[in-house]
């Protein structure tokens, strides 16, 4: 998603894309945009870790049987 709003920016900075007509999504709030970003990709990536987590403290205590 972050990625997206850079080529967005940046490809109409250059002349690549239109300035207009393009909608952005979240970017209309500003810095918000960013924040929200972040904080759904630190979400995902807390997720995941605790999955792993309970995965190996699963094969762990298996392995000690």
């Amino acid at each position: 998603m972050l990625s997206y709003h850079i080529f967005e920016n940046i490809g109409a900075a250059l002349g690549f894309l239109p300035r207009t007509g393009i909608q952005h999504p979240l970017i209309k709030q500003g810095g918000s945009s960013l924040i929200s970003n972040m904080r759904g990709g630190g979400l995902v990536l807390y997720l995941t870790n605790q999955n792993r987590m309970k995965q190996n403290y699963s094969r762990r205590k298996h392995l000690e049987s």
